[in-house]
């Protein structure tokens, strides 16, 4: 491919102009070192604090926490996590993360598959694996958390979930555990 130099506002960006017309490659190689589902992460953690009345908004509040994105990308991301607009900004709909409890799929999966019990400790959740299972599990829960999981701390076969209240450990426990006897029906 072509590589081609052109200046913009003080920038030297390299357009690539067969294989992306008009995407620089930084662009491209920020894309590619900030994943997805960190980007969903930061856009759904502010989109709960309604921090968000625009996309503008997103990209200021990403690049402040270290994320350098195009409106454009925030747009992609926003319709991928089932954002809508109201007077109030960005809110997550009903199919979004503010939706109750729920886990995806391959969460699901990573559950039947590694959780051997999972108990309560006050607002903490403990799940027990197989030696050398607990990391493989954690982080599904760092990549798609449950509402109200503040964040997980994993060793060899034994992982803690951090809750808000104790009320909102037992909430995930029962998830959990639902979703540990599905795997035998």
């Amino acid at each position: 491919t072509k590589l081609h130099m052109q200046h913009l506002d003080g920038m030297l960006p390299i357009r690539n102009t067969e294989a992306a017309p008009g995407l620089t490659i930084y662009a491209y190689l920020v894309y590619l070192c900030m994943p997805k589902q960190r980007r969903h992460e930061l856009i759904a953690h502010h989109l709960r604090l309604n921090e968000a009345l625009t996309q503008q908004d997103l990209v200021e509040l990403l690049t402040q926490a270290g994320e350098s994105v195009t409106q454009a990308t925030v747009s992609r991301d926003l319709s991928a996590l089932g954002a809508t607009k109201g007077p109030d900004g960005y809110k997550l709909s009903a199919g979004g993360h503010t939706r109750g409890l729920e886990i995806d799929q391959n969460l699901t999966m990573l559950v039947r598959t590694h959780a051997f019990t999972i108990e309560l400790a006050h607002n903490i959740v403990v799940i027990k694996t197989a030696p050398g299972h607990a990391q493989l599990l954690a982080v599904g829960f760092d990549r798609n958390p449950p509402k109200g999981l503040m964040g997980c701390l994993a060793g060899d076969d034994t992982i803690f979930l951090a809750t808000q209240s104790p009320k909102t450990a037992k909430q995930v426990q029962t998830l959990l555990r639902e979703h540990m006897k599905s795997s035998s029906a």
